[in-house]
């Protein structure tokens, strides 16, 4: 299920969301899209477990209802505020293969220039979060 589904389901019915003081979500994709309406919706993420199996990441988060709305950076709606400060093998191992396939991807010699651009900076910005403490 993906993030904006999610938020499609929690939106339906907001009189029951807004009695609701704990959630336990996770999105298959969409992920930054679903972190940035928690935060809005005033849940804060006080829990996270990444696991990879069998090619699919899960994330599965638990966040409570606090009194205002909370601000993820797009960093942290990307990757998970508490996946960023402490980094499970599991994350380590999906987000390294993400950076060793755009690698390849930047080997082929025939890439436009667009997706050379979109795919360095992608790498950076991978590399950055691994190889931070």
């Amino acid at each position: 299920m993906g993030g904006r589904l999610i938020e499609e389901i929690l939106c339906r019915d907001p009189q029951k969301l807004s009695r609701v003081n704990t959630l336990i979500v996770d999105a298959h994709s969409e992920r930054e899209e679903l972190y940035a309406f928690l935060g809005r919706l005033s849940f804060e993420i006080v829990g996270e477990s990444f696991f990879f199996d069998q090619g699919i990441a899960y994330d599965v988060v638990k966040a409570l209802k606090r009194g205002k709305p909370i601000i993820y950076s797009e960093k942290e709606c990307r990757f998970g505020p508490l996946n960023l400060q402490h980094k499970n093998p599991d994350f380590i191992a999906f987000w390294s293969a993400k950076a060793r396939h755009l690698e390849e991807l930047l080997k082929l010699p025939d890439l436009s220039k667009e997706n050379t651009e979109a795919y360095r900076k992608e790498l950076i910005s991978l590399q950055d979060v691994l190889h931070e403490h």
